[in-house]
């Protein structure tokens, strides 16, 4: 449960001087956003945990930041995902999620139109469908026939 996270986290970041983010999110078996989203939490409650940013920026997160910086190639999307998917879609989009009638979750995001995008929403497999807009379903549909295509022969 987060509960149970956040008052371990305050725990271990007593017993420590400095912890790195990925350390916590291997000792709770989480990602690291999940993680840095723990310790706003924390911070909001009261309890001050001053933070440090990493000396080097990786390659990856360098890339992604790049991609953010393009807003003109923004794009608004419906996502709506299986139910089984309820962390993965908590981890990746955060606590706003709408939950369907029928299970399932729909999530609204604006994220960057580009390669990254389309591998992006592949990752989630069939637990997930974009619903809007209809151009990203297109090419979606479009990368997964070339993907069986390649595999099924």
């Amino acid at each position: 449960m987060k509960i149970d996270r956040l008052i371990s986290i305050i725990i271990v970041l007593l017993r420590r001087e400095r912890v790195q983010a990925k350390e916590l999110a291997e000792m709770f078996d989480v990602f690291v956003r999940t993680i840095l989203r723990d310790i706003d939490t924390i911070n909001l409650a009261g309890i001050p945990v001053i933070t440090y940013q990493p000396r080097e920026v990786p390659m990856e997160q360098d890339y992604f930041e790049n991609q953010w910086q393009e807003t003109a190639k923004l794009v608004e999307l419906d996502l709506l995902f299986d139910k089984v998917m309820e962390s993965v879609v908590e981890e990746c989009f955060g606590e706003d999620i709408i939950e369907q009638d029928n299970g399932r979750i729909m999530v609204k995001a604006c994220l960057p139109e580009n390669n990254w995008l389309y591998g992006y929403l592949l990752s989630f497999g069939s637990g997930m469908e974009v619903v809007n807009p209809p151009h990203i379903r297109s090419i979606l549909a479009a990368i997964a026939e070339k993907i069986y295509k390649t595999y099924s022969s």
